[in-house]
């Protein structure tokens, strides 16, 4: 009866979420599977391009996959990623999501800016569905909502994050209204 499993993208008590994903889309037939949603700035888009290529590959096309700016700052911490402004973060998204599309429909990438520097493509295997991987942007305020009405082909509504915590601070963007 179920339709989407998805996993997030933290370093709390839970599995890596393209592993756990991937266990779940080989051990089922029909079950879609996807990230809810990756943390762009724990991933080269190369690595990462190739990963969900693999994945859609293995799972006959079952995969969508969710990228975010990142938030949780005990995430960045843990990890020793700086954590920037939100507003770098999301032109780092930008840019990612533009390599990974190219990846991911088999486009050759050559790219030197201010966040990645790239060049090749990826040969196999490529995904398997037909007009690529569905690609979920996820936010709660304007700059983030907006990348996603641009780039995504579905969209996630969560409450504002920028503070790095889920305090009272999300809470005043949780409303009807705000939504």
């Amino acid at each position: 009866g179920f339709n989407t499993v998805t996993l997030p993208d933290h370093f709390t008590d839970q599995p890596a979420p393209l592993i756990g994903l991937t266990a779940a889309a080989v051990a089922t037939t029909t079950l879609r599977v996807l990230p809810l949603v990756l943390a762009n700035d724990y991933r080269e888009p190369m690595v990462l391009a190739k990963e969900l290529a693999s994945i859609d590959a293995l799972s006959g096309g079952r995969l969508e996959f969710g990228l975010g700016a990142g938030w949780m700052i005990t995430d960045y911490e843990q990890a020793g990623i700086r954590y920037d402004s939100p507003g770098m973060r999301i032109r780092r998204l930008s840019e990612s999501v533009d390599i990974l599309r190219a990846l991911l429909a088999g486009d050759e990438v050559t790219i030197d800016s201010e966040f990645y520097s790239i060049t090749g493509s990826l040969s196999a295997p490529l995904p398997v569905q037909a007009g690529g991987i569905p690609l979920m942007l996820a936010g709660g305020k304007q700059k983030m909502l907006t990348l996603a009405g641009e780039k995504a082909d579905i969209v996630g509504f969560n409450p504002g994050l920028t503070a790095g915590v889920i305090d009272e601070r999300a809470g005043r963007t949780a409303t009807a209204e705000k939504t």
